[in-house]
């Protein structure tokens, strides 16, 4: 019974990873951020994120840029903000966006102790430049 719930699962993410390749809205250009999900792992305050990547219409070129992700939360009653990559860490140590169609980029975060992620606003930059921002509550 256990491998079946771990295949089914396995089935019902492969399933939303197909139908988020389905032709965004009518008329869309450019970059699109057509899923991120964040959940909860092993450790405390751990999170793992997956986050689909497209570009809309039919691409002439490939997109190169990078992921940015800010991650608002809140501690002893304070709203706070952090963001991955660290304004301190080398520039490249950004997620990398390199793709015609769609990318997907997984990575993960750790919050300070007693923190709750309340949302996560998700930046997708190319040329100093964003392009495309969507903010996902959690």
């Amino acid at each position: 019974v256990a491998a079946l719930q771990v295949e089914a699962n396995r089935l019902r993410e492969d399933l939303a990873f197909f139908e988020s390749l389905l032709p965004a809205r009518a008329g869309a250009k450019g970059v699109v951020i057509r899923s991120f999900r964040v959940q909860a792992e092993g450790g405390p305050n751990e999170y793992r994120y997956r986050l689909l990547v497209q570009q809309a219409g039919k691409p002439e070129q490939d997109f190169s840029g990078t992921v940015q992700l800010q991650v608002n939360y809140t501690q002893a009653g304070r709203n706070q903000a952090m963001s991955l990559p660290d304004a301190q860490a080398a520039a490249d140590s950004a997620p990398k966006l390199a793709f015609r169609h769609y990318q997907r980029v997984e990575g993960s975060f750790t919050l300070p102790a007693g923190a709750i992620a309340r949302s996560v606003l998700v930046k997708i930059m190319s040329g100093g430049q964003t392009q495309v921002q969507q903010t996902f509550a959690l």
